[in-house]
């Protein structure tokens, strides 16, 4: 229905979203079982096809569980497990990106060491949508100040999405001050995103400034869909009166 009345550019899921977040779904999924391995290849299908036939080739953000093969001493292999937000569009339908969480959660409602691992050795992700560049972090990533730095340097990223299973635990409550700070030290949108639920809830979309007069939208607990749209205008103008990310990419040697 949303789309219908006003089409998407950029559909963001939650994480482990389609495919769901508890220890049930990771004792269920996380094996390499040819049952295993065919669902997570019909929802990377299904969101595929609904980019390109139902969503007017909108891009899709969604959650899914990454695997690495490791080579043990014995020659052996073991399989690794981790915790990826997967992006889908461009026209066709195809995997654009992918990004594998860092900073695993230990903490809290948490202890996704017991099953995943972290995606350190890899890269940090940003893609285009529509001329912005988009940063990915994932829940606990919010809380490394340094890899939303990085976005911001290295990859001149206007968009920071965090797709999050965001519980009401001892980390919940500071969660809008991290999103609020990395909105504003970085002078870009910032995008938390987080399953609907009494014990869940709040997914929210923060300008690059924020005061009274500029405000998060925030969501309840219900289920639905926040819609927002953003503005180069209104990062420019951010970017040209407070010099915030204009004195942080003259650190780091960037070209203004």
């Amino acid at each position: 229905e949303k789309e219908q009345q006003n089409p998407i550019d950029l559909w963001i899921l939650p994480e482990l979203c389609p495919i769901g977040y508890s220890e049930h779904t990771f004792e269920t999924y996380l094996n390499e079982q040819q049952a295993s391995s065919s669902v997570h290849d019909k929802i990377q299908e299904m969101m595929q096809q609904a980019s390109k036939q139902e969503l007017d080739h909108a891009m899709i953000c969604f959650g899914c569980i990454g695997r690495k093969k490791k080579k043990n001493d014995d020659e052996s292999n073991t399989t690794s497990y981790t915790i990826r937000q997967m992006v889908v569009g461009g026209g066709e339908g195809v995997v654009c990106s992918y990004y594998d969480k860092i900073s695993i959660c230990d903490y809290g409602d948490c202890n996704e060491s017991r099953y995943f691992e972290s995606g350190h050795d890899g890269e940090l992700v940003s893609f285009s949508c529509h001329g912005f560049q988009i940063g990915i972090l994932i829940c606990a990533d919010i809380r490394n100040p340094w890899l939303a730095t990085q976005l911001t340097t290295a990859h001149l990223v206007d968009v920071l999405i965090q797709p999050s299973c965001f519980s009401r635990d001892c980390s919940f409550y500071s969660w809008k001050s991290f999103r609020e700070t990395r909105a504003m030290e970085n002078q870009v949108y910032f995008v938390g995103i987080n399953y609907a639920g009494e014990n869940f809830g709040e997914s929210s979309f923060n300008p690059p400034w924020i005061d009274e007069h500029h405000l998060p939208t925030i969501m309840n607990c219900d289920e639905g869909c926040l819609v927002s749209t953003i503005h180069r205008s209104v990062l420019d103008e951010v970017r040209s009166t407070f010099p915030y990310r204009k004195r942080l990419l003259k650190q780091k040697g960037q070209r203004l």
